[in-house]
């Protein structure tokens, strides 16, 4: 059932670029998916949506007053093409806050739908302050990886919340809490951020130190290279990039695997 009075602008970032290839068009159908479960004259009025794709540069794919049709809204998600390239989904959050600041409504729930694998060749600062000024809008950010490889670190600082991060297989429970926050104007339920102490521990101590270190370095010295030089075709430097892609995802998939069972854990519990 949804509530007449929730009024939702929700803005799609969708990554376009390289290394998510592979989940592409799941991506789209995730995206598909959560509009064809909302009741058709949502779009009329109620709901409004505009969406941002990426890869070295983002692009305003439509704009929040362009469609009021599911139908038409749809048709839109799924003339995306993958592009390729590099990744900077710096440039996506900029061009979103834009959108939202220039024709965004006032008084409205913010949602933004972050569809990226987390692996943005921009600098770690640079990517914190674009979270800061997207959460300074009160935007609620949800992020997705249809990716099996992802970079969990960077995906939660836009979310600012590990709970709206949704990786591993969690597509179902990402379309259910996104779903409600179309209908109603819901966050996921509070029970799932309160973890008992334990669990907290638990989750904190699931994390290397050694790992954490490796990682972060590989993550600095990755994000040094210049997407400039990479657009440029200097085929040693995208060569280079690639391998340490490689050797990110092997150490970070460790990492987010640990995490994710103490997660799967921690869940069982609040359930029972």
């Amino acid at each position: 059932m949804e509530d007449p009075n929730c009024l939702v602008d929700l803005i799609f970032i969708v990554d376009t670029s390289q290394s998510v290839e592979k989940a592409f068009q799941k991506q789209l159908q995730l995206a598909t998916t959560l509009i064809e479960q909302i009741p058709p004259s949502a779009f009329n009025d109620r709901i409004r949506v505009a969406a941002v794709s990426f890869s070295s540069k983002a692009q305003i794919n439509f704009q929040f007053n362009e469609l009021n049709n599911q139908k038409e809204i749809l048709d839109a998600l799924r003339s995306f093409i993958h592009t390729g390239g590099s990744t900077s989904s710096l440039s996506a959050v900029n061009l979103a806050i834009k959108e939202i600041q220039e024709r965004g409504r006032q008084n409205v729930r913010r949602m933004v739908v972050l569809m990226s694998d987390g692996y943005s060749q921009d600098r770690w600062e640079d990517l914190s302050d674009a979270s800061d000024r997207l959460h300074a809008i009160d935007a609620i950010v949800y992020a997705i990886s249809a990716n099996s490889n992802y970079f969990f670190r960077e995906l939660e600082l836009y979310t600012r919340n590990e709970w709206l991060v949704y990786v591993n297989g969690s597509e179902k429970q990402f379309l259910d809490d996104a779903t409600i926050s179309l209908l109603k104007c819901q966050d996921p339920s509070e029970s799932v951020f309160s973890l008992p102490l334990q669990m907290e521990l638990m989750i904190e101590s699931s994390e290397n130190a050694e790992d954490k270190k490796s990682t972060d370095e590989m993550e600095l010295t990755r994000r040094k290279f210049s997407i400039d030089n990479i657009k440029q075709g200097n085929s040693s430097s995208v060569k280079e990039e690639d391998d340490l892609n490689k050797r990110q995802e092997e150490s970070t998939t460790s990492m987010n695997d640990e995490f994710m069972e103490s997660t799967r854990i921690a869940k069982s519990l609040e359930s029972k």
